[in-house]
């Protein structure tokens, strides 16, 4: 991942100039971190299914057109990726509900609900609603853990508090989570 603060430095800026109306500084902004996304991207891929009709590269160009759309742009490299977390989310939920609604599903083939090791994210985006609601420091860092792919350290610098109060709310989320996702 890309942590240096010259790189933070001009995510900020370009942040800025996009904010300001300059068109380009999207374009600038998504080259500079594409990269990174893609590695974001093949992590979420990580705990999708296999049948996934497209692939990372697809997914941050999704991305892409989705931010595009955003009338207010993010105001830090936290921002941005709380943004591109959300944004990978909506993208792989909107396909798992496009693959469930598709007539040519075999008659033997379930919609998806989750198996084993593989998250339902449709109630994964009601769940973290919830927990939005409830706790939104908690939500930041499931979007920031789960959804966007990154490790505590960098969670922990974006958040501005230490890898332990990071590993604490993980920790916290996950459990919270569980028990909505189960009903319980």
């Amino acid at each position: 991942m890309t942590t240096t603060t010259t790189t933070a430095d001009e995510v900020a800026r370009l942040l800025e100039r996009q904010r300001a109306g300059d068109a380009a500084a999207k374009d600038e902004l998504f080259a500079l971190l594409y990269e990174d996304l893609r590695r974001l991207a093949g992590r979420q891929f990580r705990a999708e299914r296999r049948d996934h009709t497209c692939g990372p590269t697809a997914l941050v160009h999704d991305v892409y057109l989705r931010l595009a759309e955003l009338p207010v742009g993010a105001r830090d490299r936290r921002g941005f990726m709380n943004l591109v977390g959300l944004a990978m989310r909506r993208a792989l939920v909107d396909s798992a509900r496009r693959r469930d609604r598709r007539p040519d599903r075999r008659p033997d083939r379930a919609p998806h609900h989750g198996t084993e090791g593989e998250p339902d994210l449709q109630r994964l985006e009601l769940a973290l609603a919830r927990l939005d609601a409830f706790d939104a420091e908690l939500a930041e860092v499931v979007r920031l853990r789960f959804l966007a792919g990154l490790p505590v350290e960098e969670v922990a610098a974006l958040l501005e508090v230490s890898a332990p109060t990071v590993k604490r709310r993980w920790r916290v989320a996950r459990a919270w989570l569980r028990r909505e996702m189960s009903g319980g």
